[in-house]
């Protein structure tokens, strides 16, 4: 696992600047002009393909200059299917939920594939490798298939090339550095630690993006809404949108912590009850990354504040790396899980200090929170047989779910996002 960890986290660089800020300007570019998406799509897949070939070479030049190991060759598909990925498209015409039921279908056959063909013996790093690969390939081609279903064909044109360039790298440097801010710790614990600890640090990662990758999916959903608001100088649907995320942050984050043990357990088994720990300690960073990433997506992007948003993402980099050079040499995964949470926090304390106040609705947050400390208490109480305590867990979580989301402020607040701006 450390191995394929740090493996993934050198291709991630590549991948940065193969996508080089498209996929965040083709969202924003859709949603603004959907009459023109045809034309989007070409012009930026076009520049996309441009950019993953040279990302593509550099990484080869690496490859042959290293001597690198089997494991990094295959990562090479990963590059091969920036190059294809075009779901910004889909994602900006709020076209994306076929395309998310299909990426979530191969997601599963992923896991299915692992189960059956990563065995010891045959060479199971590699085999590792070449099915995660060959998801992520197969999901961005998939992305094609959608595109062409809703009648767009592909022409590579390069007249509007230099002002997409300009456009794309605008947005790539606060997606740099977002991007380095959020695999940075994986980074540093593959040169300051053992490989173990950076394996750990991935296993646990791996869990929190669970439901990160949850709020995200629902985060991408909004920004269309949000994009349309700004232009019509509403601030309903930016206090109603996080208002949701913060809710749905907090109770996932409650049942995250709830399910950790017991799902470490199923994912990978015994010698692994680190992972535990560290998932806990990681719960923190889902709330708070949910709302610097639906500040940064909701408010400081529509509202053309890519300067300040990078500026801040910087400085939260420069103190990651500061506390893990600290904390990871004495304290391994822990220590930079620990780091992770104070950055992505002290990120969050630099978004209240912009000019964007957040209303968020009062009920809904008195809700919530009963909701979690009834069920954390609950889950407290409960006897130490994980049969009896994932039922108990699994019951009480849901019925305090369902409560918040039948509450007549929830209600209304889903109606208006609805209704207003027609978003997914």
């Amino acid at each position: 696992m450390g191995i394929t960890a740090i493996s993934l986290n050198v291709i991630s660089y590549f991948i940065m600047t193969a996508q080089l800020g498209t996929h965040t300007l083709g969202i924003r570019t859709a949603a603004q002009d959907p009459a023109r998406a045809e034309h989007v799509y070409q012009d930026l897949f076009s520049l996309q393909i441009i950019t993953s070939l040279f990302s593509m070479i550099m990484y080869l030049a690496v490859l042959v200059l290293t001597h690198a190991s089997m494991i990094m060759r295959i990562q090479m598909i990963r590059l091969a299917a920036c190059m294809a990925d075009c779901s910004w498209l889909l994602k900006g015409l709020e076209r994306s939920d076929r395309y998310v039921l299909c990426a979530l279908m191969i997601r599963i056959i992923d896991a299915v594939c692992v189960l059956l063909f990563v065995r010891e013996g045959f060479a199971p790093l590699e085999t590792y490798g070449w099915i995660q690969a060959a998801g992520t390939f197969v999901t961005a081609a998939v992305s094609q298939i959608y595109i062409r279903r809703l009648g767009f064909a592909f022409r590579f044109r390069t007249e509007h090339l230099s002002a997409c360039l300009k456009g794309s790298l605008k947005l790539f440097v606060p997606a740099a550095a977002l991007k380095v801010y959020r695999i940075i710790d994986q980074g540093m614990l593959g040169m300051l630690a053992a490989a173990h600890e950076s394996g750990c640090y991935a296993c646990a990662d791996r869990i929190i993006n669970i439901p990160s990758g949850i709020l995200e999916g629902l985060l991408v959903l909004l920004i269309p809404g949000a994009i349309r608001a700004r232009s019509t100088g509403s601030k309903q649907y930016f206090n109603d949108s996080m208002t949701v995320l913060i809710s749905a942050s907090a109770m996932i984050s409650c049942g995250l912590f709830m399910a950790s043990q017991d799902a470490v357990t199923l994912l990978y088994g015994k010698g692994y009850e680190t992972v535990t720990g560290l998932s806990r300690l990681l719960i923190p960073f889902v709330i708070l990354k949910t709302y610097t990433m639906a500040y940064r997506c909701l408010y400081l992007i529509p509202a053309g504040k890519q300067k300040q948003d990078t500026l801040m993402v910087s400085m939260a980099v420069l103190l990651n790396i500061l506390l893990d050079i600290c904390a990871v040499p004495a304290y391994g995964a822990y220590g930079a899980a620990v780091a992770t949470v104070i950055s992505e926090a002290a990120l969050a304390l630099m978004n209240l200090s912009c000019h964007q106040t957040i209303g968020i609705s009062k009920p809904v947050f008195l809700h919530t929170a009963a909701a979690c400390i009834c069920c954390l208490v609950i889950h407290s109480a409960l006897p130490d047989v994980p049969a009896v305590r994932i039922a108990a867990d699994a019951a009480v979580w849901t019925g305090a779910a369902v409560w918040i989301i039948r509450t007549k402020e929830i209600k209304e607040i889903l109606k208006r996002i609805r209704e207003d701006h027609g978003t997914e």
